[in-house]
């Protein structure tokens, strides 16, 4: 699920019946009345209005909405201008197009999406959805949360990445490149996921950050302001929270939780550790989330970057993750750190390596490329989210084992 929708996400009949069985929701049949009928309380003046059915995803139902034309009385001004149009042939104003984004389920935190969108959107000169319009409460015609959004230009990257030349992914490599430290200018004397009570507050204000929350993945979350903390004081602290948590359930991983503050402690001891402040990182800024639109045979634009959801402030060896991505197979996975090192093996995988080798700063290639900080990574999943499988259990003792053999004089 993204934030927003291209102009290509229509979604076909046979598709959207199969999602709405899915996760059993209103068929379109009879939601789409209420959606008709909120669409004309959100654009009362305009005189024609079409919805269209849109490829949602497993948090959101989507809704296209078309408007045109403008609701006018006979004789009134504009209805002698565009009488006047009409006579000389000149163009009427253009379709305007939006998305109507309904979550699927409670447990969504449309709220904190939004806040997230502002709270980019008022500080930095990345391309982002605007929310228009939104309701938080069920106090509507739906009878459901909802916001509204542009529909903005472009394709999904990862549609059209293999049909790009060499030239137009070396484009899309410096964008990329450009785009991660852009988003890590948006900084926090705290780490955390930004606060839905942004959304009370203009771009001058501190931004309000919420503490990671300690608890089961399949229990409701629950959110507490987060403290000013250096880096290395917030990794101490998430290996004591999880611990007190543990303890609490009747069993802790102390020999784990031991470990992984010795890690944190050699982070700072060899430089990986920032003396303070934490950096916004999107989180999962993959090819699926960066809409494009090819402007010529050596020229490709990010038109907006999408899904938001997972954005946090945190450790700047978090943010500036090299975007490997574009240098490993389609079958290699883009969230296994350990090829962030892998050495490309097509031409395309080696031009874009090397544009990002060329246009990034010394600290963005000692923090993307360096044993230590791909180990800090890793490791930094499992402070934010806890111990729940044997899979995780398992890459705790690699993250473990493999420090020790890189630094066996720290003895950990």
């Amino acid at each position: 699920d993204g934030n927003v929708a291209a102009d290509h996400e229509y979604d076909e009949d046979a598709t959207s019946e199969t999602s709405t069985l899915a996760y059993s929701q209103e068929p379109y049949a009879t939601f789409q009345d209420k959606a008709s009928e909120l669409s004309h309380q959100l654009f009362p003046y305009s005189a024609d209005i079409k919805l269209d059915r849109m490829k949602g995803g497993s948090s959101n139902r989507v809704i296209g909405i078309t408007t045109s034309g403008r609701k006018m009385k006979k004789y009134s001004c504009d209805w002698f201008r565009t009488q006047f149009k009409d006579m000389i042939s000149l163009k009427h104003d253009e379709p305007e197009k939006y998305v109507l984004r309904i979550p699927r389920w409670e447990s969504v935190s449309m709220e904190a999406v939004i806040a997230t969108l502002k709270v980019i959107g008022d500080r930095a000169q990345i391309p982002t959805p605007r929310v228009i319009a939104y309701s938080l409460s069920e106090g509507n015609v739906l009878g459901k949360p909802y916001m509204l959004q542009p529909r903005l230009p472009g394709l999904s990257l990862n549609t059209v990445y293999d049909s790009l030349n060499l030239e137009q992914k070396k484009c899309v490599a410096r964008q990329i490149t450009k785009l991660i430290p852009d988003i890590a200018t948006i900084t926090s004397g705290s780490a955390g996921t930004i606060s839905a009570s942004n959304l009370a507050n203009n771009g001058s204000s501190d931004i309000e950050v919420s503490r990671f929350p300690i608890c089961d993945p399949m229990d409701d979350p629950s959110f507490t302001p987060s403290i000013a903390e250096t880096p290395l004081e917030f990794m101490l602290g998430q290996c004591e929270r999880w611990r007190e948590y543990e303890e609490a359930s009747g069993m802790a991983w102390h020999n784990i939780w031991d470990a992984f503050s010795e890690i944190s402690e050699s982070l700072q001891k060899y430089g990986f550790l920032e003396d303070s402040g934490f950096c916004l990182a999107h989180g999962d800024l993959l090819d699926y989330n960066l809409l494009v639109e090819i402007r010529g045979s050596t020229s490709v634009e990010i038109t907006a970057v999408l899904d938001w959801d997972c954005a946090a402030f945190v450790p700047s060896f978090v943010a500036y993750r090299a975007p490997f991505w574009q240098w490993i197979n389609d079958n290699e996975p883009d969230y296994d750190e350990t090829l962030a090192n892998k050495v490309p093996e097509t031409d395309a995988q080696m031009a874009c390596k090397a544009v990002f080798e060329e246009m990034a700063s010394e600290k963005f290639k000692r923090f993307a490329f360096a044993p230590e900080a791909v180990f800090a990574r890793r490791m930094f999943k499992i402070l934010k989210d806890g111990i729940f499988s044997d899979q995780i259990l398992d890459e705790t003792k690699k993250i473990i084992r493999g420090w020790d053999e890189l630094h066996p004089e720290d003895d950990i």
